[in-house]
């Protein structure tokens, strides 16, 4: 017919008036009214799609059979394995006679909970829909659901993939708003409704009016790959492998050659004038045998992901043939016995054989991309110039594969990297699955399965991110020695960052819940790549690699961000923002105090700034109190100097007071640590677990939640970021929601307080001090015995003798003296005065 021939031509606008007068004249035996409406209504979108016409770059282009596609897709598509639909999900009775192979994209990792698409049939006579399945656990999928009639149209759809976030679908259809033939759409999930969106088209020249099938959508990148009849025999398709940049803005094409030359990924405009004939002879004398066909062959980099996406591929090419022999003993087997002895040799040549093809997936993946980066140019590695680095627009995948690499890990360290960065290809998509579903369930039935998926995960990448920790600590400081770069500054900061992640891990799993431990093992894992990441922000620092240092703070964004989601606490508090390698130092003249009110209902206390009394006698007199103000409080502060020191050991398992209180946990030990350590904060108590085989550091002592918070950044600024707030009641540990639902509930507490026992009151004696008390220990009574008496009588030497009280109980004064003892008043003790 003449209109569908202009229609496939690209001659839109005559196809569609050709259409329109065959319309009153209709004949069911060759085209009925429906169908040449529907032809008219995609002439008319093609006509639309052209005014946006987007000009991709064309990389490669091979004609193969339809099913052939599997095998030639290999190495080429990304995170997919292109397979013929397993008999399992559509049986041969609801396959047409005659109709192609139907094929689906298999993810190269499926752990559970990953999510897989496929088309199939109801029945044998309808159309091919989008059904939705996901992974249960290790060898179980859910039942298949169809998607909603938004994503399936009343026509077939074909060949569907989804993002790793299971939130971008990528699909062709006969249906929607199409240029006729199968046309490849988007669809996006809205994570809130759970609801796909409206299809969108690809456009043109991505679709034509020929049939298009997505093999590789361009996720994360510019690259796609895609199938398509259009120039091809019958039969056949031609893989086109694409760079597209995704924020170019589209232009108009109205010329019917033009639309024909951008469908075949041509450059389309005006056509370049032939060259003068006196610049054919320059063309001979210029040198070529000398250069390489493409400047990213002599790329080593390139050449050594190719040489191991061959070496893997040639092992499970092997495995296959070894796999399909066995496979055909299958068909002889005559008892039970010897069907299972088969299946026991199929089952790890087929794990195997799956693992290398895995491999020689990412190797041609990452070498596609060393190639795209020629091609754009943001491989080209300039020379050196004043105060930039030979590297600095490296960006290599992973840091093994930097080109500075080679002079830092030796050959056995680069090939264990390279294992390891294999095995977490995965990482952060099932990590961001198990924290997104800790927050979307509810129940008994919720923790289970997190805890489980908890378990798998750790299991599985525990290895890999502990053996590249172990490689980047021990190499860092010979990047340092071998580079001539002046970063020792930045590598220190980021250095400390690691190993402060690298200890945060080590607490929470010294600290592990035992009704979930493999859920406090997923937050210590998370840290630890964290502490990888802020290594590798080391390297970039060392060795001037910008582009790769941007891609790293990127990395490290991501997860932060997920920590924060997963555990608040986990959060590391950097924000974001550049390394600041400025030293924090305490003051002087001054202590940085955060204030926090006594908890024992008092009287309005008298301000008074300085605690020497006024018109001290200069011979000793009749004793008299001293009140001290409560400005201070129980909270936390910086003192300088420290109070404590190697010598001075910290107060340890010292009994809470009644009601609710809020510490500031600094972190969890195994082996003790030198009180040097906490640089000036104070008060600082420790707590010992597990028979003292580990060890618990808290700061300060608040009874508000927001004045615990508040604590935070003294905390921070004594190298203590990852500080976070735990709660008592009646000394026992609760959650921070029922610590503050209960904040104000102390009347017993404070009765307990208040009301005197009948026994006699007890009192700390401090020591022989002369009049004024010194100043130091005046801010240790008062940040330690607010609202407490300080009364002095008579000593010898002209001095006096200080005492702090009174206690109703033995208990409390002991627990003032013992405070006392460990910031270094070694003459406190309790007695008893009448």
């Amino acid at each position: 017919m003449q209109a569908r021939t202009h229609q496939l031509s690209y001659q839109f606008a005559e196809a569609k008036a050709l259409y329109e007068r065959y319309l009153p004249l209709a004949q069911r035996e060759v085209l009925t009214d429906a169908v040449a409406r529907e032809r008219i209504a995609e002439c008319q979108n093609a006509l639309q799609l052209g005014e946006s016409t987007m000009t991709p770059t064309l990389l490669s282009t091979l004609q193969v059979r339809w099913d052939s596609i599997p095998a030639a897709t290999k190495g080429i598509t990304r995170g997919y394995s292109i397979i013929e639909i397993p008999q399992s999900l559509m049986p041969s009775a609801l396959r047409r006679t005659g109709e192609p192979t139907p094929l689906m994209g298999y993810p190269l990792s499926t752990p559970v909970g990953t999510r897989l698409v496929y088309t199939s049939r109801r029945t044998a006579l309808g159309n091919t829909d989008i059904y939705l399945t996901h992974r249960v656990d290790e060898t179980l999928w859910s039942r298949p659901v169809p998607l909603s009639s938004v994503v399936n149209s009343p026509y077939d759809e074909q060949l569907p993939l989804l993002s790793a976030d299971g939130c971008t679908l990528y699909f062709s259809s006969q249906g929607h708003y199409g240029m006729g033939g199968f046309d490849i759409f988007v669809s996006r999930l809205d994570t809130v409704t759970q609801q796909w969106s409206a299809p969108e088209n690809l456009g043109f020249p991505f679709n034509s009016p020929y049939d298009e099938f997505i093999l590789s959508p361009p996720l994360g990148t510019d690259t796609l790959v895609l199938a398509s009849t259009r120039n091809a025999p019958v039969g056949y398709v031609n893989i086109y492998t694409l760079l597209s940049d995704r924020h170019a803005v589209g232009k108009r094409i109205a010329s019917a050659a033009e639309l024909e030359r951008a469908a075949r990924f041509e450059t389309v405009g005006s056509t370049p004038e032939a060259p003068p004939k006196a610049a054919a002879p320059q063309k001979r004398t210029v040198p070529t045998a000398t250069k390489p066909f493409r400047p990213v062959d002599s790329d080593p980099e390139y050449q050594r992901e190719l040489a191991k996406g061959f070496a893997q591929q040639k092992k499970a090419d092997t495995l296959r043939v070894q796999l399909e022999k066995l496979r055909e003993q299958l068909w002889n087997v005559k008892t039970v016995e010897q069907r299972k002895r088969v299946e026991a040799r199929i089952v790890p040549i087929e794990t195997e054989m799956l693992n290398a093809q895995r491999k020689a997936d990412i190797h041609f993946a990452a070498a596609n991309l060393v190639e795209q980066e020629y091609i754009t140019g943001k491989r080209a590695v300039p020379a050196e110039s004043a105060g930039q680095s030979a590297y600095s627009t490296d960006a290599p995948t992973h840091l093994y594969q930097a080109k500075p690499a080679k002079s830092i890990f030796q050959p056995d360290e680069i090939r264990t990297l390279a294992a390891d960065a294999d095995r977490l290809f995965t990482f952060m998509q099932e990590a961001k699955t198990i924290v997104r579903r800790e927050g979307s369930g509810k129940g008994n039935k919720k923790v289970r399965v997190v805890e489980e998926l908890s378990c798998i995960f750790t299991k599985r990448f525990q290895q890999a991110v502990q053996s590249t920790q172990n490689i980047y600590s021990n190499c860092l400081a010979v990047a340092l020695m071998k580079s001539n770069r002046n970063a020792a500054v930045q590598l220190q900061v980021a250095e400390a960052r690691a190993r402060e992640a690298m200890r945060n891990a080590q607490a929470i799993r010294n600290n592990a819940d035992s009704t979930a431990p493999c859920r406090s093992q997923f937050d210590a894992l998370l840290l630890d790549a964290l502490a990888n990441r802020y290594f590798e922000l080391g390297f970039a620092y060392t060795w001037g690699m910008d582009t790769f240092r941007t891609s790293v703070e990127r990395r490290i964004v991501d997860l932060e961000i997920l920590l924060q989601n997963s555990r608040p606490s986990l959060s590391m508090g950097n924000d974001g923002q550049e390394l600041n390698t400025a030293s924090v130092e305490p003051s002087d003249e001054q202590d940085s105090t955060v204030s926090e009110a006594s908890k024992m209902p008092t009287e309005t206390p008298i301000e008074t700034p300085d605690p020497t009394p006024i018109n001290p006698p200069k011979a000793p007199a009749d004793s008299d109190p001293i009140l001290f103000a409560a400005s201070l409080g129980q909270g936390l502060t910086i003192k300088n100097p420290s109070p404590y020191t190697t010598g001075t050991p910290l107060p340890k398992d010292i009994p809470l007071p009644k009601g609710v209180v809020y510490k500031l946990q600094l972190g969890a030990y195994s082996n003790p640590v030198d009180p040097a350590l906490f640089n000036g904060l104070f008060p600082v108590t420790a707590e010992t677990l597990k028979n003292g085989k580990v060890t618990k550091y808290y700061a300060g002592e608040f009874y508000r939640y927001s004045e615990a918070e508040a604590g935070k950044p003294i905390a921070k600024k004594c190298g203590f970021p990852d500080a976070f707030v735990v709660a008592w009641y009646n000394g026992r540990n609760v959650p921070l929601a029922r610590a503050q639902s209960l904040e104000g509930n102390t009347k017993a507490s404070a009765k307990e307080h208040n009301t005197p026992d009948k026994e006699v009151p007890h009192y700390v004696a401090i020591g022989q001090f002369p009049a004024p008390l010194p100043e130091y220990v005046a801010k240790t009574l008062a940040l330690l015995a607010p609202q407490k008496e300080i009364k002095r009588t008579p000593g010898q030497n002209s001095q006096w003798n200080y005492s702090v009280g009174p206690y109703p109980n033995k208990a409390q004064a002991q627990r003032l003296c013992d405070n006392l003892l460990a910031c270094g008043l070694t003459e406190a003790k309790v007695t008893q005065e009448e």
